[in-house]
């Protein structure tokens, strides 16, 4: 019985002995489309860690008029880690009763994972946002957002867009056997001392 503790902590032990390096998450060249090019005009793209924040300063519409943007934005994430997910926020300003729709979705690029959700706003902090959880871990995906801007009898406008990926660690065979071979050892010296196995 103490031998198998022991031998199970070491294995325990092994398999922790080198702390996990930050999670890379790298984000593609993004494809951006509007049904009018103006509200493209001075947009610009900053990347931070995990996180990649597009600004929108031209992204208006007055009264009585509707626009849209879209964007496709693939992600990639670099071994032993995967793409387990997508925060996103917006943030912009509203006058009377405009408003603004927006679909984001998240695909496995390998696979038929998606995740998708549907913000409705001005909600009362001025910007909105969620999280979007891929059924399984993928190490590639395509983010697509679709955001339509209606001013209503008042306007509509959209600043910033703000995504940040959620990336897990998959351990690697190798850790996966540190991790099982000690366990198997002993669950061996368990029997062997004439002990059965917890149930």
């Amino acid at each position: 019985m103490r031998l198998a503790k022991i031998v199970l902590l070491v294995g325990v032990l092994i398999a922790l002995r080198t702390p996990p390096a930050a999670a890379q998450v790298s984000f593609d060249t993004a494809s951006l489309s509007a049904t009018d090019a103006g509200f493209l005009a001075g947009s610009s793209v900053a990347t931070t860690g995990t996180a990649w924040t597009l600004s929108l300063p031209g992204f208006f519409v007055p009264a009585f008029e509707t626009g849209t943007i879209e964007i496709l934005l693939p992600i990639t994430t670099d071994a032993p880690y995967a793409l387990a997910g997508i925060s996103y926020g917006y943030a912009g300003a509203f006058a009377g009763d405009g408003f603004a729709t927006a679909l984001t979705s998240l695909a496995d690029a390998a696979g038929p994972g998606i995740a998708m959700d549907t913000v409705i706003w001005p909600p009362p902090a001025g910007d909105a946002g969620g999280l979007l959880v891929l059924p399984g871990a993928a190490s590639s995906a395509f983010l697509f957002a679709s955001i339509t801007l209606d001013g209503g009898s008042g306007s509509a406008a959209l600043g910033t867009l703000r995504f940040t990926a959620a990336a897990v660690a998959v351990p690697e065979p190798s850790t996966l056997l540190l991790i099982a071979a000690p366990a198997a050892m002993a669950l061996l010296a368990r029997r062997r001392s004439g002990e059965k196995p917890d149930a």
